[in-house]
């Protein structure tokens, strides 16, 4: 096993040698996510919120859709994960 050269000077060429990010994007679980299933779980979870926020405003008909919308968003990233 060869180690690469490493300057004195820099702290960060030893973390850059010890740590390199892989070529491959992983998920927070260390799972490939599709791109389309990432954007579909953002959109779910930020749906959330705007319940959440609909929700502690007494507005029970914009939680109704962000309920709606939720849950429409979760559905299709669990089909498009499987």
């Amino acid at each position: 096993m060869t180690y690469p050269r490493l300057s004195p000077r820099r702290e960060t060429d030893v973390v850059s040698a010890v740590y390199t990010r892989s070529k491959t994007r992983k998920g927070l679980a260390g799972v490939d996510m599709d791109a389309k299933v990432r954007e579909l779980a953002a959109i779910c979870l930020i749906a959330f919120v705007g319940l959440g926020l609909a929700w502690a405003h007494d507005a029970d008909f914009f939680a109704a859709v962000f309920a709606v919308a939720a849950a429409i968003a979760g559905v299709e990233a669990l089909q498009r994960s499987l």
